[in-house]
């Protein structure tokens, strides 16, 4: 490879059904590099850096064993046989793979190496979500993903195991193509990337017969601006859908012209806020579509949505997105049970049924945690909705964050489900310990419309 390429060239000889699939992986690895990849198909004379396919007699700097049965597997709708999942320890840890042999993950012949494992066809398993793709609409209407999800069920959900497969990708870029050169930039010029999400359950306040003076909610927003201006964090608040035809609350209204003003004020300020949705039901796109006028508006872009229900079918929510300007989502995630997609990166979904991406960045929470302020919430199960997401350059298994080269470079993301409801006084320590250790490791905060700007560069 030349020295100041960061092309890769892959050479693939699969099915063409399943070219799309592994080129979507492929893709995915390479941008969490920093490489490009460039795929050529069935045999070629270019110089080939990575071969993926059938066992071939041709030498190539990497080759990643394919087993044409995995493309005829992908064809079908059903769910990976747990029996037939192998595992074996990569950097301390054991990773379970599919479609592979038992045995070690690297095969080292004279200038080459083998992967054993296949990789690809493993992550694309996790990244696509095949399990709830299998269970399709059959669902039970209070089953969740979780339910029948191959990661909890073997008791590896809170292993990023996509991230892991791209770490034994780099690890093999690194062993055999020396002078290659990725390109190293991040969301931030800092090495620590922090984003705080608040979202805001006005509806519900909205709903109740003698909910709290609306001056206590405007309040409580106002010490979460008037602190994160102070501190220069920057942050999304989350406002409720707005469905056509539905009268828009007057807490609504108040909350909206607040952080409107505080954009405005942006200048002055040492942070500024963007604005999102979030819903707890399946949204109509007119809803949505709806929503974004009444957020949006000449100096207010919004492009985010949120999703809390973990019962809902991903590929449903992601179809109706699709229809719409929503540029991120944040829905895809398990209570308190780790990661759906395999991932703790963003990433774009991929739309089984059509067999290609979808044009949607998925900023993947890790975990969803119940909280509450006080014993009544408590007795109540009220849910107050923690996410983490945790990125990803970095060797540091305490933040439980992914091992992708020795440059500490990482991610963290939180939504904090204000309860409008039972509104208490703003405690700083909610995101107290988050911005002393954000300083603490010199973090930079980033909105979440600046992590999907950056993602999708």
């Amino acid at each position: 490879m030349d020295e100041v390429s960061r092309k890769l060239n892959i050479l693939l000889n699969v099915k063409k059904s399943y070219v799309p699939k592994a080129e979507y992986i492929f893709r995915a690895f390479c941008k969490t590099v920093g490489l490009q990849p460039e795929f050529f198909y069935g045999f070629s004379l270019d110089d080939i850096h990575i071969y993926y396919g059938i066992e071939t007699k041709e030498d190539y700097p990497i080759e990643i064993r394919y087993d044409p049965n995995t493309a005829l597997f992908y064809e079908n709708r059903s769910p990976y046989e747990t029996r037939n999942i192998h595992y074996y320890m990569f950097h301390d840890e054991h990773l379970p793979f599919l479609f592979s042999r038992k045995g070690p993950i690297f095969h080292y012949p004279k200038d080459k190496i083998i992967l054993r494992k296949d990789i690809i066809a493993s992550a694309f398993y996790f990244l696509s979500c095949w399990d709830e793709y299998t269970h399709g609409y059959k669902q039970k209407k209070r089953q969740l993903a979780a339910d029948f999800n191959t990661a909890i069920t073997s008791g590896f959900a809170d292993l990023p195991v996509v991230d892991r497969y791209c770490e034994i990708f780099l690890y093999a870029v690194r062993k055999v193509m020396v002078g290659y050169q990725r390109e190293n930039k991040f969301l931030t010029d800092t090495s620590l990337s922090l984003s705080l999400a608040h979202i805001s359950d006005l509806l519900n306040y909205s709903n109740k017969e003698n909910p709290p003076p609306l001056k206590k909610v405007i309040r409580l927003i106002e010490a979460i601006l008037n602190f994160e201006n102070k501190k220069g964090i920057s942050s999304t608040f989350f406002l409720p859908l707005i469905r056509v035809e539905q009268e828009i609350p007057s807490s609504i209204k108040a909350v909206h012209s607040l952080i409107k003003i505080d954009k405005k004020n942006k200048k002055k300020n040492l942070s500024h806020h963007d604005i999102a949705i979030f819903t707890t039901e399946m949204p109509k796109t007119d809803a949505i579509n709806n929503s974004l006028e009444i957020y949006g508006g000449d100096d207010s872009l919004v492009s985010g949505f949120c999703h809390i229900n973990l019962g809902s079918h991903y590929s449903k929510l992601l179809d109706i997105l699709e229809e719409t300007s929503i540029a991120y989502d944040c829905s895809l995630f398990f209570n308190n049970r780790g990661y759906r997609a395999g991932t703790a990166l963003p990433y774009t979904p991929f739309n089984i049924r059509e067999n290609r991406p979808y044009p949607i960045l998925e900023i993947p929470p890790a975990k969803a945690i119940k909280m509450s302020d006080t014993k009544e919430s408590q007795s109540k199960d009220r849910t107050f909705f923690i996410s983490i997401i945790e990125k990803i350059f970095a060797i540091d298994n305490q933040a439980n964050s992914i091992k992708l080269s020795r440059k500490k470079k990482s991610l963290y993301t939180a939504l904090h489900l204000l309860d409008c409801i039972r509104v208490t006084a703003y405690r700083k320590s909610v995101f107290k310990k988050i911005y002393s250790h954000g300083t603490k490791k010199d973090g930079s905060f980033i909105t979440l419309d600046e992590i999907c700007d950056k993602s999708l560069t």
